[in-house]
Formats: C-alpha cells, structure tokens, sequence
C-alpha cells in the first residue's frame, strides 16, 4: 500500500480512489475488520430488521428507517474526521471527503424530515447510502496499518539488537 497519489488533478484523485477501492481487499484482516464493522457497527440494524422480520410488536419499517438514518451519517461524519486527521497534506482526499459527508448529511436530513413519501423508494436510497458509507469507510481505511498483516509490532524484532541512543541521556 503505497498511500501516494499517482498522478495530479481528478486523473491522478480517480486513480487514488480506484486503488483505495481495490487493494485492501487482499488482506484478509482488512476484509474481517470490515465485516467486524458492518456487523458490529450497524447493531442496531440487523436487531430492527430481526425484529421486524419476526413480526416483534413496535417493531414497524420507521424503526429500521431510523436505525439507518441514525447509522450511516455517523459513521461518514467519524470517517471524515479520521480522513482529515490521518491524511494531512492530502487535500484532495480531505476535500472529497468533505464533499461526501456534505452529500451524506443532505440527503439524511431529506431522508429524515420524510420529503420522500415512497417508502420502497426511500428504503432504496437508505441502502445505497449505507454502500456508499461504507465504500467511504473502506477509502479511508485503505491504509490503515491497524488491518495488515506485516505490520512491525511494538515488540517484535531482534531482542540481541543494540538499542539506538544513549540510556543514560537526562540523568543528573
């Protein structure tokens, strides 16, 4: 994972997307991690869709409509902040990534405020932004070193190596 742009403008933004989009997808830990995500991220989800499916007293279509309303602005809204901190100098990244959270929180407040009367269209476009949040969550976690496996652990390595630096430095 290279984490460099390749390229400038949009060509060079498209290609930094596509690989973001594709690579990570070779690691097995990023794949569990992601499945962790959507599992464990969208509960309260899969409880409503549980619930409705098993014909659960309360439990109507407006509940699951508010899980995924709730669910996927937050975890665009927490994706953005981690793309503008973990990606500093990238400001085409940032950028983009303030574009989709704009859309994100746009077409929410649509959604919420029940300017879409259609419930089966509404359904829809709930889920396809649910996609996209987690098309989002995997462009921003491309590089994540949290999810690849030969990753230097803090307490790997040589333990015979002669430590860097002098230990003694600071003591009076």
């Amino acid at each position: 994972m290279t984490g460099h742009y390749r390229g400038s403008g949009l060509p060079g933004l498209g290609r930094e997307i596509l690989r973001r989009s594709c690579e990570p997808w070779q690691s097995s830990t990023f794949c569990l991690g992601f499945l962790l995500n959507v599992l464990f991220g969208g509960w309260a989800i899969w409880l409503e869709l549980l619930l409705y499916a098993n014909d659960q007293p309360k439990h109507d279509a407006e509940s699951i409509h508010a899980a995924l309303v709730t669910f996927f602005p937050a975890v665009t809204g927490v994706t953005f902040v981690q793309v503008v901190l973990e990606h500093r100098g990238e400001t085409r990244l940032t950028i983009s990534a303030l574009l989709l959270l704009c859309i994100i929180i746009a077409s929410s407040t649509v959604l919420t405020l029940g300017a879409m009367r259609v419930d089966t269209l509404r359904f829809a476009m709930l889920a396809g932004l649910f996609g996209f949040t987690m098309w989002f969550w995997v462009i921003a976690n491309a590089d994540a070193r949290i999810f690849f496996e030969n990753v230097d652990s803090a307490v790997g390595g040589n333990p015979n190596a002669k430590l860097s630096g002098d230990p003694s430095a600071g003591v009076h």
